[in-house]
Order: structure tokens, then C-alpha cells, then sequence
């Protein structure tokens, strides 16, 4: 089963728009046919986003993807680049992903440096 690692601003979408890419991608999670790889570190963020109040995102569904991807993911403990990122929060996305041969799905591809294993949800679909 293909490993991924979601970006943050994937699980965003996917909560908005359930039926966008984003949230096709969620779905495959789910019904397990995409293996989540995560860390606490990447959990912590979902949950510090995922429930700010301005995103207005139904924080049962929140707590029900998060507990999923808790479940049904693959715990990865990465080992930490130097290589400087413009966004250094998003470094965890790119050495969990790395750590384990995932591609990390993300709809801020310039955060990120230009490999075939960062990819943008439709382009992930469209394989």
C-alpha cells in the first residue's frame, strides 16, 4: 500500500470540501487504501490548526479524522534535515515523508524543494 503524508493544508481542504481532492485523498486514507504516515509532532500541528476557530470546521468531525489517522497511520520517528526550508514548520511533513519513502501530498508546493515525491493532491489523483 502506498505510504502518504498529508500536509496540513490537505486535511484543511479535506474538512472544507469533502468531495475536492483533498478530500478524495482523505477518503482513500480512511477506507484504507492509502497507508498515513505520521508523528506526534505532525498530530500536534493537525490538532493546533485543525481546531482554530476561524476555520469554523466541525470539531467532532476533527477529533473523529485525527483519532483515524491516530488508528489506521503509521507512527514514524524521522530523522532531522538542516537543509533550510522557507517555512520551518513544514520540515517534519518533509523528513517524516523521506523517513519512509512517502510521498507527501501538499497544496504548498513552493514550501518545498522540487522532487517527484512532493506532489499536489490533483497531481497525486491524476497518476
Amino acid at each position: 500500500m502506498e505510504r502518504v503524508v498529508l500536509d496540513t493544508n490537505i486535511l484543511v481542504s479535506a474538512l472544507l470540501t469533502t468531495h475536492g481532492n483533498a478530500g478524495i485523498i482523505l477518503k482513500k486514507v480512511l477506507d484504507k487504501n492509502l497507508a498515513i504516515v505520521y508523528t506526534y509532532d505532525i498530530i500536534a500541528e493537525y490538532e493546533e490548526v485543525l481546531y482554530r476557530s476561524k476555520l469554523h470546521l466541525n470539531q467532532v468531525k476533527v477529533r473523529e479524522v485525527i483519532d483515524n489517522i491516530l488508528e489506521l497511520g503509521i507512527l514514524v520517528i524521522p530523522k532531522m534535515s538542516v537543509d533550510p526550508l522557507p517555512d520551518e514548520d513544514d520540515r517534519i511533513f518533509l523528513d517524516t515523508a523521506t523517513a519512509c519513502g512517502a510521498t507527501l501530498i501538499t497544496g504548498n508546493l513552493k514550501h518545498y524543494p522540487k522532487r517527484k515525491d512532493i506532489i499536489s493532491p490533483a497531481n497525486f489523483l491524476a497518476r
